[in-house]
């Protein structure tokens, strides 16, 4: 399986610490009109396999089209299975119409991607159910279960638990996981989710459901519900697929405080880094946990300090599976 990565998308290592490295290089800019052009330099390359591991990032329409153009290209090489690893979904939050005049984005989306016919495509915990549907049989989501539960392993270390170089043994894990940290589900779309990962994970503990109150002329959240009165001082982690500019997280994290929760960890598999960190800080969070699938998360420091870490795939996912 040979490799090209567009968009950015720079992987390093593989869970066995072996390097990744692109097999097929490309150039990506822009016409003077605007249209985006792509041309892969391997123009007369050995093709050894005829399948190929397309890895982007699709942080804009851009990127988007790039992808369809480096498809083309591939295939007029001679690549014939042709896979798309792309973490993130672009217009995965788009997946229906709410009012008259607007379009159903992610099926415009997932049109255009089922139109290159991909062997498959990966993504990393889609945020509903309608993006599998929609991109049907070729479709392969990656569950947030191997991320969460390294993320995981680095606030039981910040605990200071016994660990071995390669982080908390999964017996100590498991022997840990009851009682640190309680799980939190931020709203309850995403409890049935939460509730499935924790049978996976072994964790026994409650899971503290939340919700939101929302104004219906502006869709402002105006207050949060938490279904637990005491948290005891307990240690918390929120659990979710996306933040983007992190109000909910930062309302949340307040109303767990004044729950008595103790230190709140906030565990995304998505990152937008257009949240305020300094707001996330003083809300209460100690630590956002997320991954590279945005190419946007690099350099995330605010004035407290660095609040965001981010999982490198190639510790929860064997990238050349």
């Amino acid at each position: 399986m040979e490799t090209i990565f567009i968009n950015g998308f720079t992987p390093i290592t593989n869970k066995d610490g072996e390097a990744i490295e692109s097999a097929l290089t490309s150039e990506q800019f822009n016409f003077l009109g605007g249209e985006v052009h792509v041309k892969i330099k391997d123009s007369e390359p050995k093709i050894e396999t005829t399948a190929v591991t397309i890895y982007a990032h699709a942080n804009s329409s851009d990127d988007l089209i790039s992808i369809l153009l480096t498809n083309d290209a591939l295939k007029r090489m001679g690549y014939e299975k042709i896979d798309l690893f792309m973490p993130y979904m672009p217009y995965a939050r788009q997946d229906r119409v709410m009012v008259d005049g607007e379009p159903f984005s992610l099926k415009v989306v997932t049109d255009m991607l089922k139109s290159c016919e991909f062997h498959r495509i990966f993504v990393l915990d889609a945020h509903s159910d309608i993006t599998p549907t929609l991109l049907e049989h070729n479709i392969h989501v990656i569950s947030n279960k191997a991320f969460v539960y390294e993320a995981l392993t680095h606030i039981v270390g910040l605990h200071g638990y016994a660990q071995n170089d390669k982080g908390v043994s999964e017996n100590e894990f498991k022997a840990t996981l009851k009682g640190s940290p309680l799980f939190v589900s931020p709203d309850s779309g995403a409890f049935k989710k939460i509730f499935k990962l924790a049978g996976e994970l072994n964790y026994k503990d409650d899971i503290i459901l939340c919700n939101k109150a929302r104004n219906l002329n502006d869709g402002k959240i105006i207050a949060y519900t938490v279904d637990k009165q005491d948290l005891e001082g307990r240690d918390v982690v929120i659990i979710d697929d996306i933040c983007s500019k992190g109000g909910t997280f930062i309302g949340l994290a307040k109303e767990l405080k004044k729950r008595n929760a103790g230190k709140i960890y906030l565990i995304v598999s998505h990152y937008e880094n257009s949240s305020d960190v300094n707001s996330l800080k003083d809300s209460g969070i100690e630590r956002v946990y997320t991954t590279p699938s945005i190419g946007k998360v690099e350099n995330t420091i605010g004035t407290y300090g660095n609040l965001v870490t981010v999982i490198p795939f190639g510790d929860f996912i064997d990238l050349y599976d």
